[in-house]
């Protein structure tokens, strides 16, 4: 399997609730999740999550209703290694050949009350010292995208605690040096990629291989329905 991220852009996207020929061909277990959300955007986000995993599925020969979900809500597709996320009007899934977590975040103010709760004084004076072309913003959710790619990547949930991962992650403009240092988890791979057009977003990949370098190809409507 090659390694890929796809991404898609919900805003070119129904709202499910008001169309649901968008939804034709899912579950309807599925359906009734999609269209219990009380916002339009999360229901856009969880009907394209949807899409993006039965795409993935199908191109394996398998169905969305082969994908089962982990103790912590990670999907798993037997013999495929996939992460799904969403922020905003973007929503990625990231495929490889080995174990594989992604994460992607709007950026946006940061929440000043999470600092303290979620990073190590280390990378709080990382945060405090960075260039004025960095911002504190963008690099807490730099950091903040980059710790939870790694929880992604082992199936755990936020309960995992973001303390237990000290990261440092490199200026904005050598996103290719990332490192994590914390016991065991040097030995995993961080990348980070821009999505086109859209810089005020920032996605992380975590993997096993050290290798990984994917291209991102963007899924439109015709794609997916």
């Amino acid at each position: 399997m090659s390694d890929i991220i796809y991404w898609t852009d919900i805003s070119r996207f129904p709202d499910p609730a008001k169309d649901p020929s968008v939804t034709k061909g899912l579950p309807q277990e599925r359906i009734d999740k999609i269209l219990n959300l009380k916002r339009e955007i999360s229901r856009k986000q969880s009907l394209c999550s949807a899409l993006l995993q039965k795409y993935v599925a199908e191109m394996h020969g398998k169905s969305l209703n082969d994908i089962y979900f982990g103790e912590h809500g990670k999907p798993l597709l037997d013999g495929v290694f996939f992460n799904v996320s969403h922020s905003g009007n973007i929503v990625v899934c990231a495929l490889g050949d080995y174990p594989i977590g992604c994460d992607i975040e709007l950026i946006r103010k940061t929440p000043k009350s999470v600092i303290n709760r979620a990073f190590h004084k280390g990378e709080i004076q990382v945060l405090r010292s960075l260039s004025p072309e960095d911002s504190e913003d963008r690099g807490f959710f730099r950091l903040w995208t980059a710790k939870e790619s790694y929880i992604k990547l082992i199936g755990a949930g936020l309960a995992y605690g973001m303390k237990k991962i000290y990261m440092y992650v490199t200026p904005y403009k050598n996103p290719h040096h990332i490192f994590a240092v914390n016991g065991n988890i040097s030995a995993i791979f961080l990348k980070e990629y821009k999505i086109p057009q859209h810089e005020n977003y920032v996605l992380f990949i975590c993997t096993e291989n050290r290798d990984y370098d994917a291209p991102l190809k963007r899924l439109y409507k015709k794609n997916l329905i």
